[in-house]
């Protein structure tokens, strides 16, 4: 498994206990959970450590703290996977890992910054096709 910190190449690792696979038995020992759309028709991920969430919904991810206030990122195309990096001391919400055409990226959830999604947005969201 390859790290990224502040270098250009990654530091690769070869104990695979860091990353656990969603739908995985057993008891969650690793700092990420991941969910590839190649797996299946789930497209949400919710945080094992503090129940956010992370949802693909068209032109967009959906990333929700659990008082319903939350911030989107702008998808382009087709999504390869989602993930959440578990809390640590300088990230106390965990990050969350989005992978789509336009390559990988990463955000910081900041409590500070959330706003409140209006009910026709989610209604509209609910109503796609598929949900």
């Amino acid at each position: 498994m390859g790290v990224w910190t502040d270098s250009i190449e990654p530091i690769f690792y070869q104990d695979e206990s860091l990353v656990k696979m969603r739908g995985e038995d057993g008891e969650n020992t690793g700092s990420l959970v991941v969910l590839r759309r190649s797996l299946g028709n789930e497209e949400s991920l919710t945080s094992p450590w503090n129940d956010w969430c992370i949802e693909v919904v068209e032109e967009a991810f959906l990333v929700t703290a659990p008082d319903g206030r939350g911030f989107t990122a702008e998808r382009k195309g087709e999504w390869t996977y989602l993930a959440w990096e578990a809390p640590k001391a300088f990230v106390p919400h965990g990050r969350v890992w989005v992978s789509d055409e336009a390559g990988l990226r990463a955000y910081l959830p900041k409590l500070d910054e959330l706003v409140v999604y209006p009910e026709t947005y989610r209604d509209r969201e609910n109503e796609r096709p598929g949900r």
